[in-house]
């Protein structure tokens, strides 16, 4: 929000303005992860509610979360919130997932529909759906996440208790070894650049972004700054 200037009602104004833009007929997906830090919100064994538990994601995706006709997945650590065409079927099944972005995450569903990333006033560092490749890719060699499985108690649309599995990323080498903008150079020519009030912002698509993934994968460039494979370091 500091980066696009000041706007009257603030993230309500800036989301307002996506709606209409985008229309019922599109669709407009947010993060709203409930932690600053995975590995010690899921230690601290807290209670993930769908309905209640904020985002810690900046206070536009808090927003957004609270507004009518968005629904959120059910997920711990790594829900997301839509609002638009197919929003609830495509927010469902998140809790099946063993893994935050696995293949029956809303994260694939979002990657077969192609979804454009928007960056406003950020970079590649906090884009989510570049880091989909950690699960999706099976021949992926890297290994970002704890041995470690959870078992996590949370609450779901009608209040019920559910216990859902999920990984976790190993705080000892994701977070400061995640390098994602070592991959602009490869993606720069396919991103659409402009403005969104002061903030510059970027546009990519979902599925070009993946494919030119894979390619630096096979030639051993990857997202990191020290690697560490899944057959060791």
């Amino acid at each position: 929000m500091s980066k696009i200037g000041i706007l009257k009602d603030g993230a309500k104004t800036l989301i307002r303005a996506l709606q209409c833009y985008i229309t019922e007929e599109g669709l407009i997906v947010m993060p709203t992860y409930p932690h600053r830090d995975c590995y010690n919100y899921l230690e601290s064994e807290v209670v993930f509610d769908v309905l209640n538990t904020p985002s810690k994601n900046g206070l536009v995706t808090e927003e957004f979360r609270k507004m009518d006709g968005v629904f959120r997945s059910i997920h711990p650590t790594h829900p997301l919130a839509a609002w638009g065409k197919d929003a609830k079927k495509l927010m469902e099944g998140h809790e099946l997932s063993k893994s935050m972005y696995d293949e029956k995450s809303p994260y694939k569903k979002l990657l077969d529909l192609n979804v454009k990333n928007v960056l406003i006033g950020v970079n590649f560092d906090h884009m989510i759906m570049i880091r989909i490749i950690d699960d999706l890719y099976t021949d992926y060699p890297i290994d970002p996440y704890c041995k470690k499985r959870y078992h996590v108690k949370v609450k779901g649309y009608q209040g019920e208790e559910l216990f859902v599995e999920t990984n976790c990323h190993d705080p000892h080498y994701f977070s400061l070894e995640r390098a994602n903008m070592k991959m602009y150079p490869y993606m720069k020519d396919k991103i659409v650049e402009g403005k969104l009030g002061n903030a510059d912002t970027w546009v990519l698509n979902s599925q070009e972004m993946y494919k030119i993934q894979i390619e630096c994968a096979s030639k051993g460039i990857y997202a990191f700054n020290k690697l560490r494979f899944k057959d060791g370091i």
